[in-house]
């Protein structure tokens, strides 16, 4: 039994009388109270215990019907062990998750190639291998996977290195740039782009890519530390000229609306939001005729 984080338990009792009815008479034997944390991958064996707390016996002399009642709450429920009164414990280690494999005795010293297949459900699903070293706790789904540290590739891995620098750019205000890097080397490759020396949140691709230049740009630098796990290196740095925009914008077209009450502008670029929203900057000549 296991929990999802609810208080949860589940009844045994002995069907007395009417045992293929539903309406069963019944004499309860005890009760399961699983604590209300764990995972449902971690299998804990939770004792039938009776009215006083105390661990039940259960006489299952001759034929005998028992039920199983679930209480309210999260519960996952997969095995029923009844254990002869006084006997040694028993060795659960055979039984473990579905979602695990069995244990595999490493070695020391020795080199080990790790294959593991899975097939995809209805997604959202992940795979890892863990290990357990002496006087470690067993593994519990979850755990994490053997650090990259003690793990090397099948084939040969060659450091990451910048064979493509990004170069300087020149664009017009509010025009879009991007800056590139190249690598050679095993991926998977890691990237972080700077401005002026300052980390770029979410730049981490291969390409620098900036919407709309603004003027305050003009004259920043950028640059990008780029490598796989073996190496990195730290990219030479890109000038980004920004030419400012002093042609004013054209209007293009104005229409009035159907109740007459406003006027819709159209204009060759974007405008500041302060602008276009002052009143004191419009003005109608002349009225207009309606047809």
């Amino acid at each position: 039994m296991s929990s999802g984080g609810a208080d949860i338990a589940a009844q045994l009792d002995e069907v007395t009388a009417g045992a293929s009815t539903p309406q069963q008479t019944t004499v309860k034997l005890g009760q399961f109270q699983a604590p209300a944390t764990g995972s449902w991958a971690n299998y804990i064996w939770v004792p039938l215990r009776d009215s006083a707390g105390e661990l039940a016996r259960v006489s299952l002399g001759g034929e005998r019907t028992l039920r199983f009642t679930t209480l309210p709450g999260n519960l996952n429920f997969d095995y029923l062990m009844l254990k002869p009164a006084g006997a040694e414990p028993l060795d659960l280690s055979p039984i473990r998750p579905l979602n695990m494999s069995a244990s595999i005795p490493l070695e020391a010293g020795r080199k080990y190639y790790l294959e593991a297949l899975m097939k995809e459900g209805t997604g959202g699903e992940n795979l890892a291998v863990a290990w357990r070293k002496p006087g470690d706790l067993p593994l519990q789904n979850g755990d994490p996977p053997i650090p990259g540290a003690f793990l090397s590739s099948t084939g040969s891995v060659d450091p990451g290195t910048i064979v493509g620098q990004p170069e300087s750019r020149t664009v017009d205000e509010f025009g879009s740039v991007s800056f590139t890097v190249a690598l050679s080397g095993t991926p998977p490759f890691d990237y972080q782009w700077y401005q002026n020396d300052v980390p770029i949140n979410a730049a981490s691709g291969p390409i620098l890519t900036i919407a709309a230049a603004a003027f305050a740009d003009n004259q920043a630098q950028f640059r990008v530390r780029a490598g796989n796990g073996i190496s990195s290196q730290l990219s030479d740095a890109a000038l980004l000229k920004v030419v400012p925009d002093l042609t004013p914008p054209a209007l293009l077209a104005a229409e009035g609306s159907p109740s007459l009450d406003r006027v819709t502008l159209r204009f060759s670029e974007p405008i500041e939001a302060a602008d276009a929203l002052e009143p004191s900057h419009y003005a109608i000549d002349g009225g207009f005729d309606r047809f």
